[in-house]
């Protein structure tokens, strides 16, 4: 995926350290008990929306939207692949946006969390889309 972005977009690009990823998890998708081994449990959870698609193209669409939008600043995006052997990526997510087609293509299940929001993005393969606000450590 990312040898195919044109370099203004790879270069803002970067790969996780093993902390790092161990970080972002733990804030995002480790907020979550698990529904089964690929998709988190959001009950009692602040979900922002929630949508069942046929397919990525619908899901890119569902995806753009609940993404922040262009004047929200260069907000990150750190992706968590559902592939232990795909490293998780930060980067921008107006590059995340323009880039969806791809991200999906490297994995049929993932997440996106927006640090900066609190936002967590989910499409697990039986076309689920949510987002979401992780529960906080009280």
């Amino acid at each position: 995926m990312l040898a195919e972005l044109p370099p203004a977009d790879r270069a803002h690009i970067r790969v996780l350290t093993r902390d790092e990823d161990a970080e972002y998890a733990a804030a995002s998708i480790g907020s979550f008990p698990l529904a089964s081994q690929m998709s988190i449990d959001w009950s009692g959870a602040d979900i922002v929306r929630q949508e069942i698609v046929d397919d990525d193209a619908e899901a890119i669409t569902v995806l753009l939207d609940m993404l922040p939008e262009e004047d929200a600043g260069n907000l990150e995006c750190v992706v968590l692949w559902g592939s232990l052997g795909i490293p998780s990526i930060s980067l921008p997510a107006a590059v995340a946006k323009r880039h969806l087609a791809g991200i999906l293509e490297a994995s049929a299940e993932l997440w996106m969390f927006v640090p900066a929001q609190h936002l967590l993005i989910e499409y697990n393969m039986l076309g689920e889309v949510t987002a979401g606000r992780p529960p906080t450590a009280d």
